[in-house]
């Protein structure tokens, strides 16, 4: 049985690398995965990690220039794990899906924050990410 498309806003396919780590623990290493896609409230991604639901998170990632047209700067997103499976079609890595809650543009040194925007409430969808 197919389910009903509950999102709100657009989603992008897209497989670029992203980092993240557990937000506001910035003695936590950063871990790798690779977005499958991604839209302004949400981005779903793969990794080798284990994840909860409930666990917030910091993703770090720059849009390829082929899809913003020009270089683009490092931006952080804090979200909330939405839901964290097994991926059948990556063997032993993880489909994770992270709510939105807020993000800024980020410099070099990757913790000052710049422009920092937060979204509303009501433009989360519930299984968004």
């Amino acid at each position: 049985m197919e389910h009903p498309e509950r999102r709100i806003t657009r989603r992008y396919t897209i497989q670029v690398p992203l980092n993240f780590r557990l937000h506001k623990r910035s003695n936590n290493p950063f871990h790798f995965g690779e977005m499958i896609d991604v839209s302004s409230s949400g981005v779903s991604f793969s990794t080798k990690i284990a994840l909860r639901a409930g666990e917030l998170l910091d993703v770090f990632l720059s849009m390829p220039p082929d899809i913003m047209g020009r270089p683009s700067p490092e931006w952080q997103w804090v979200g909330v794990v939405i839901y964290s499976r097994p991926s059948e079609k990556l063997g032993e890595r993880t489909t994770v899906g992270v709510r939105f809650s807020c993000w800024q543009r980020v410099d070099d040194s990757r913790e000052r924050s710049v422009d920092v925007k937060r979204q509303t409430a009501a433009k989360a969808p519930s299984d968004s990410g």
